[in-house]
This record gives C-alpha cells, structure tokens and sequence, in this order.
C-alpha cells in the first residue's frame, strides 16, 4: 500500500486520542490486539483482510500505549497530595534537567522520591516544577530536600498534571549531595553549558537569547516580550530548532568530509552520529526529533540506492514520537511542526503547478513566488491551530515568512559560523558576534513593522 507508514500513523494517533477522551479498560484493548495479531500470523492469508486488520491493530495499539502512560501509580505526587489539604509540604528528589536562574529565582525540574508534611515519610514518584525564590547554584543530579507549597497549574490534555512548588526561602532548601544523574543526560548538558557559553560570550541579552533559542532550541531566557511579538507576526516558529537546523548540520557535515576525500558510503554513516548527537543537544524537542528521523530516513534510502517516500518518513517521525511519549499528539509544537510539513509536502507541488511560478521571468520573481507559496501552504493550516491555542489570526504570516525567515536563516548560519571560529580562531569571534547583533536588530525591527500594518493581525 502506498504510504503505508504515513496511514499507519495517522491510525495510531487515531487510538490516542480515542482513549485519551473515551474511558476503556486497558485489559479489553490488549485481548482486542492480541487476538488480532494471532489471526494475522495464523490464519489470515488474503491480503486485503490482512491490511485492514494490521490497521485495525495499529489503532488500538495506540489506544494501549496512552492508556499506559495516562496510568499513574499509586505513589504518585498527584495521588499523595489529593488525600492532603493545601498547605506546606517536605519533597524530597533529584534534579531532572539543568537549573535556569532568571530574575533572581531558580526553576528546575525535580523528580521526586519522597514526601510529606512533617517529613518525607511517604514513598513517591513524578515530576514537579520547582521555583526557589532565592539564587542557589544548583545543578542536574543534585539530591535536594525542599519545604513549600505544591499545587496543581494545570491539567493538560494528555491527562499528566502539571504541579508548581513553591520554595520561598534558602533555608528551605536542603542539599543532600549529587548522583551525577544518567550520565549520557549529564554529557548533554555539558556540551550545552559549553556550547551557551561560546554563543553568549560578548553578545547582549536580548541577541544571545535569540541565538539561544535557534542554535540550541533554548528558550528559557527569551524575553516575554520577544515571544509576544513575533507570536503576532506568526514566525514564532524561527525561534525554534527545526529541521532547518538539522538540514544545515547534515550539508557542512557532508561538504566538509567531501572536501578531505571520504567516499559517500562512509559520509553518510559519519553524519548519522552527528545529527542525533545535535537532535539530544538541542533538547531531542518535536520538530528536530522529527527533522532528524526524516534525515536518517533519507539518508538510509540514499545508501540503499531507493527513494525515499518524504510522506512515510514524516510517519516513521511520527510514530517513533508517538511511542516515547503518546501525550505529545496533544502538544501545540507537535501538531503545529507535522501540520507545517504536511500542508507544504501537499499543498505547494499542486499551487505551484497551478500558478506556474517556475516558468516566471526574471528568475528571482519565480524564486520569490515559490517561496510565498510555501509560506501560504504552510500558513493555511498553521494559522487554524494558533487561532484554535492562542486566539491570535495573523494574515501578514504569509509577507514575514518571505522576510523573517531569510534574516533567520543568517542568523543561524552566523550562529554556527561563531561556534566554528571560537573553537577554532578564537580571535575572529567579533566579527560574527557584530553581525549577529546587527541581524537580529533588523530581524525585530521588521517584525515590528510588519504588525503595524492595518489588518497585520487580529487579537480574539
């Protein structure tokens, strides 16, 4: 069958997001799935059966797996604190990412072992985030005993509550040692702290959090007001690692390791390391976690000698996704990053046929048309999701994409340009750090000008 894996995942979200909405018991879908795959094995031999019931399969796969990760043990945080009041707790945990100080507090996430309201008596598990009021130096694997107030933020749609803690004073947080945590996660962090430090070195706040964001998909320190603005524009999504980024990695990667003579074979096996090294340092987020299995998936095809079929790899993307974290169907960056690609994979081949835009004159017109296609296809059913999450329709997205996205793209490539010389020429850092600056400044200043335009956007 024909994009068999693309049809594969849509069925398996399909599941999802039934049993995230339907009540069934885990036990009946997992007798439904193994009855199916006996009779597929044993019995079934007409082809047609056969695929109907693979897919029949495949959608209550799905179904199973979220209903696993929904499941909430008995000792976790969420079903301790229902049999308490609110008040003050004791929680005691580990570090689960790397500390972000801003403002004079401390954020992190903290995976907890213990907790209680006298003490940590009660054994627990699950994720809370966690604001000290006060700077502490704090860092992952960090085993801490910390006394505040918890409560509930939010309860999203992939049914994982989400809980705040509060820690109001120094002494009330208590550093027992450090486990060091995983160490390939310890690793990563690492590199990141190197990497951010080379990046921020002599660039001003607003710039460097800019360049955060798009080289290594950090955006913790982006001001609020920076995200509002180009939220208006609708180019939020520059201020993300995408597979724009991945693409790029892939093709200096690859011309590099031409330049000093390596056969094809053995570049396309050297780069794949490379780029899920890049996808783990960039936080492993949906869009480079998608961009990067499409690559591997294409350069797999291209070192089997087959094409590669671009609606099966966004499937493939789809589902090693879905089967990590089935909650992540229902994440505003995942639907808006596979709905982007899929609307242009679909749309722009038929919109460019229609238009003939590659037979305009001068070349540079073509160009230009082409991409305000691509920016129109990709707009048509992004602009329904950020109306849906954010009530904002911004039709001047189509004219910023055409401008922004190209300043972006320079940006980015100063971005790994800079990190190139301060390994390599640490003197000739100034220069890109001056374009950078430059860069962004005129990459704000047209966004600003681009929402004052009459009819630019519209708040609802």
């Amino acid at each position: 069958m024909q994009h068999s894996l693309f049809w594969l995942a849509i069925l398996f979200g399909l599941g999802i997001t039934v049993a995230r909405f339907l009540s069934a018991s885990w036990v009946v879908v997992f007798v439904l799935l193994s009855c199916i795959v006996i009779i597929l094995t044993l019995v079934i031999k007409r082809a047609l059966i056969s695929n109907f019931l693979s897919f029949v399969s495949f959608f209550l796969l799905g179904a199973l797996i979220f209903m696993n990760y929904a499941y909430l043990p008995r000792r976790h945080i969420n079903n301790i604190i229902r049999e308490y009041k609110k008040g003050c707790f004791i929680i005691k945990g580990i570090i689960f990412d790397q500390p972000l100080e801003k403002r004079g507090r401390v954020y992190f996430l903290l995976d907890t072992l213990a907790t209680g309201r006298d003490n940590y008596a009660l054994t627990s598990c699950g994720l809370i985030r966690v604001c000290l009021r006060n700077k502490i130096r704090l860092q992952y694997g960090d085993e801490l005993v910390l006394k505040g107030r918890l409560r509930r933020a939010n309860f999203l749609y992939s049914r994982r509550p989400i809980f705040l803690f509060n820690v109001e004073k120094s002494s009330d947080c208590e550093k027992l040692g450090s486990h060091g945590g995983f160490w390939a996660k310890r690793f990563i962090i690492t590199s990141q702290g190197k990497i951010r430090e080379l990046l921020l070195r002599k660039m001003s706040p607003v710039a460097g959090a800019i360049l955060q964001a798009m080289v290594l998909g950090d955006r913790r320190g982006l001001p609020w007001h920076v995200n509002r603005l180009m939220m208006k524009s609708g180019t939020l999504h520059i201020l993300v690692v995408s597979g724009f980024h991945v693409g790029i990695v892939y093709f200096f990667l690859e011309l590099f390791l031409k330049i000093i003579g390596i056969k094809r074979r053995a570049r396309l096996l050297i780069v794949l390391p490379f780029l899920v090294f890049y996808c783990l340092v960039t936080g492993a987020s949906v869009p480079v976690v998608r961009a990067t299995v499409m690559c591997i998936f294409f350069i797999l095809g291209a070192f089997t000698n087959r094409e590669p079929d671009i609606y099966n790899s966004l499937g493939l993307a789809a589902l090693c996704i879905l089967l990590y974290n089935p909650g992540q169907l229902f994440d505003i960056g995942f639907q808006l990053s596979f709905s982007s690609v899929l609307a242009i994979v679909a749309f722009y081949p038929r919109l460019k046929k229609i238009f003939q835009s590659d037979k305009l004159k001068p070349r540079v017109l073509g160009c230009l048309a082409n991409s305000a296609l691509i920016s129109f296809s990709a707009w048509s059913v992004t602009s329904i999701l950020i109306f849906f999450y954010f009530k904002v329709f911004s039709p001047v997205t189509v004219i910023a994409n055409m401008i922004i996205v190209p300043l972006a793209s320079f940006i980015i490539l100063a971005g790994f340009g800079l990190l190139f010389v301060a390994f390599v020429l640490p003197f000739l850092t100034l220069p890109f750090v001056t374009a950078i600056e430059l860069i962004v400044l005129v990459l704000l200043k047209v966004n600003s000008l681009l929402i004052e335009l009459p009819g630019a956007y519209f708040l609802f």
